[in-house]
């Protein structure tokens, strides 16, 4: 078999999804099944597993998935361990992902997928204000092309969710998504992590057909920005254990912080990788700067919150509306979508009430953040 159609036989295999579900992929094979709306799945070889995977670099009863939200993955203690943003959990040990997030089962790729529904609410970025409109206007030109990508902007503005909309108006559209955070890169396995071995396939070679999203490029080693940078260069993959490259067809969209320019005089990032970057990037506004957007995201959480729920949207009464607009939002779309949905969930009857709003604005964003 050729290294192209290894990689073909382990991708994702892509549909629509009506509900919620986990899919299983390794070296030859995929399975998935729908998560049911509570409760756990034994993840392992073994026949009495509710997610059976037939690779031998899984134990018989490997890892649980205790569903959401938040997904939570528990390593049971089988044989080459359960890995979660490039860290192995202990025997025993949890942690929580996000849908779309890869958990690895030794060579076993685990992700949580949201039901169509879910992920179209989810993928949508708000455009009411002419700031925001500028912004996704560049996106939508940047989705129509090639070039590796790069938005950046405040922690919070919603980099993430334009990724998933630029990926999903791709020509690549059709296929995987991977997303992998440039911190947990960081780690002293970082390297093995992204770039793999001919044993190990690492992030970019997996991700081999799609995209790929870097979360926070500016956050990883100068070292491995160079390896990236060569990547996208030479659409070459140089391992770590020095076997022989291999051609890869990745398309990099990349987030960064507002300040990207300050890191790169600092010495944080690489100006060649910043200059390679910068030719198809979009600045994402923060959200005092689209005062236009508060509204309309608060009722676009409100609605998701209904889909989850299983509930109609409770509205905003105008009270409510004029505290929203007042508040300066430092946390961005990220600090909104937290008030909006504490304050659903703590109010009574058919409408988010104003006390409720006010308590959740002065609660701390660290106990606010999920």
């Amino acid at each position: 078999m050729s290294d192209d159609e290894e990689r073909t036989a382990t991708a994702v295999v892509l549909r629509r999804r009506d509900r919620p579900s986990v899919s299983a992929t390794w070296n030859g094979g995929s399975v998935e099944r729908d998560l049911p709306e509570t409760g756990s799945l034994l993840i392992g070889r073994g026949e009495e597993c509710d997610l059976v995977v037939p690779y031998r670099s899984l134990s018989r009863k490997h890892a649980r998935l205790h569903v959401g939200p938040p997904h939570r993955i528990e390593d049971l203690g089988g044989m080459n361990g359960t890995h979660v943003a490039g860290e192995k959990l202990a025997a025993g040990a949890s942690a929580t992902i996000r849908s779309g997030d890869a958990v690895y089962l030794g060579n076993v790729v685990v992700i949580v997928h949201e039901s169509a529904a879910q992920t179209e609410a989810a993928s949508k970025f708000i455009a009411v204000d002419p700031a925001t409109k500028t912004t996704s206007a560049r996106v939508d030109e940047l989705a129509r092309g090639s070039e590796h990508v790069l938005l950046y902007g405040e922690t919070g503005v919603g980099k993430t969710t334009l990724a998933e909309r630029l990926h999903r108006s791709s020509p690549r559209g059709h296929t995987r998504l991977s997303r992998v955070s440039c911190m947990a890169l960081a780690s002293e396995d970082g390297a093995r992590e992204l770039m793999g071995t001919a044993a190990y396939p690492g992030v970019l070679e997996r991700a081999h057909g799609g995209t790929l999203l870097l979360e926070g490029i500016d956050e990883l080693p100068l070292s491995l920005q160079a390896r990236v940078l060569d990547v996208m260069t030479t659409s070459r993959l140089a391992r770590i254990d020095g076997s022989d490259p291999k051609s890869v067809d990745v398309r990099l969209v990349t987030t960064a912080g507002a300040n990207l320019d300050e890191r790169t005089k600092a010495g944080k990032v690489l100006p060649a990788l910043f200059a390679r970057l910068r030719t198809a990037s979009a600045f994402v506004p923060s959200l005092r700067e689209r005062p236009a957007d508060v509204l309309p995201l608060a009722r676009l959480v409100l609605d998701q919150l209904g889909l989850r729920n299983g509930k109609p949207a409770l509205h905003i009464p105008h009270e409510v509306e004029r505290l929203l607009a007042m508040h300066a939002w430092p946390g961005n779309v990220r600090e909104l979508k937290n008030v909006v949905e504490r304050s659903a969930l703590l109010s009574r009857g058919s409408a988010v009430e104003a006390e409720q709003v006010i308590g959740a604005i002065a609660t701390p964003m660290a106990r606010l953040t999920r």
